[in-house]
């Protein structure tokens, strides 16, 4: 699986709950951070984290759920699609 599916699924994430993906975006939107997908094979793979978009700092993103903790590119997919699908049922129930 390519890293670009993974970063587009971060961006849909990013754009239904009103968060940046890049430094200059955050900037552009006036906000004080971004989501970040990062890849660190010696650390077991990928995850997602909040940087603070003065200093850098990485936090644990999305209310520290289990995309936080480095996963495979397979289930980082899992994850984030079932992110995506959250988001999708709770409009819907919200239209209802």
């Amino acid at each position: 699986m390519k890293q670009s599916v993974l970063n587009n699924l971060v961006r849909q994430i990013a754009d239904e709950l009103g968060f940046a993906t890049s430094r200059k975006e955050a900037q552009e939107k006036n906000l004080d951070s971004f989501l970040f997908l990062e890849y660190a094979s010696c650390y077991g793979g990928y995850r997602i984290v909040t940087v603070k978009t003065e200093s850098g700092a990485h936090y644990g993103a999305l209310g520290y759920n289990s995309t936080c903790s480095r996963m495979k590119a397979t289930e980082m997919y899992a994850a984030l699609s079932g992110i995506l699908q959250g988001i999708e049922l709770s409009k819907q129930s919200v239209t209802s």
